[in-house]
């Protein structure tokens, strides 16, 4: 699914992809896959998207699209 910067921001903010981040993150035991910090205020735990090619329809993939990255390490792998 192809979204625009402003609909993808919105899909972020969805119930939708609340529930798919938060079943993530239960799968990686709160803690980023990377360094294994369980976040902070200034270094939440985000979910990266390994791929964006199911942009929207992640229900069946969280295993495969999705991974727990805190902000410092999400940050480092998109930079």
């Amino acid at each position: 699914m192809n979204m625009t910067n402003r609909e993808y921001a919105e899909y972020l903010q969805s119930d939708k992809w609340k529930a798919i981040a938060q079943k993530r993150l239960e799968i990686d035991g709160g803690k980023c896959v990377c360094c294994g910090c369980t976040g902070t205020a200034k270094n939440p735990i985000e979910i990266h998207h390994l791929s964006y090619r199911y942009l929207g329809e992640e229900e069946g993939r969280i295993y495969q699209d999705l991974c727990s990255l805190c902000h410092v390490c999400h940050k480092m792998i998109h930079d």
